[in-house]
């Protein structure tokens, strides 16, 4: 028992010092202007959004989840001004802390099926 444990602190030891490298690991700043950040959809506002999706269903719309429990889609157009309400289950979800609707996930055959899925945490019934 005593020589598996040694092998076992032995293998991992090996592993530990061989996979890291400070010099893999360490932070370098962008000092350029190689990254620029532009505001998408600028005429559209969203309440604690979590999650943008798009359903790959050729209808090039996108979708966006916020934490209260309401999913909105809108064309995507940059020049967009409205959304409509796709989902709308605020009444039942609780949004304390880290609850609430955190995200979705359309079916892969979702354009023909119309499936998608809700990790809801605490929905009320």
């Amino acid at each position: 028992m005593k020589r598996i444990g040694l092998v076992f602190l032995s293998i991992s030891s090996f592993i530990i010092t061989s996979c890291s490298d400070k010099e893999d690991l360490a932070l370098t700043p962008i000092i350029d202007d190689s990254i620029s950040f532009s505001n998408a959809f600028s005429s559209l506002t969203f309440s604690k959004p979590l999650d943008l999706q798009s359903p790959q269903d050729g209808t090039n719309r996108i979708f966006v989840a916020e934490k209260g429990g309401v999913i909105k889609s809108f064309d995507n157009i940059d020049s967009t001004e409205e959304f409509s309400t796709f989902l709308d289950i605020s009444n039942k979800t609780a949004t304390a802390s880290e609850l609430g609707l955190l995200g979705f996930a359309f079916h892969p055959d979702y354009k023909t099926n119309g499936f998608f899925m809700l990790p809801i945490h605490r929905v009320r019934v």
